[in-house]
């Protein structure tokens, strides 16, 4: 995972087998170590506070209906979300 790729309220994942929510981005990233991605599954996405229905598809996860991207990672799903509709996509879990 590279730091430039995260943003403040994105999830990534502890060693301790949490979720976590990246509260400061550390100037040195040294805690960046200690954070892994997590990857995007269906049942995350049911757990999304999205206005759009979000799918994982074969082609990668679909948004409104026809636009597929080729992501992996839940921060990066969060990120793209934030691009396109200038809003926080925040999970319920």
């Amino acid at each position: 995972m590279d730091a430039n790729d995260l943003r403040i309220g994105n999830l990534v994942y502890l060693p301790s087998k949490t979720f976590y929510t990246v509260d400061i981005l550390y100037k040195n990233y040294s805690m960046l170590k200690y954070w892994n991605p997590i990857e995007i599954t269906n049942e995350l996405l049911l757990k999304t506070d999205s206005e759009f229905e979000i799918k994982l598809t074969e082609q990668g996860v679909c948004f409104f209906g026809n636009l597929y991207y080729g992501i992996k990672y839940i921060h990066q799903l969060q990120n793209l979300y934030f691009a396109l509709v200038q809003r926080e996509l925040n999970f319920i879990l």
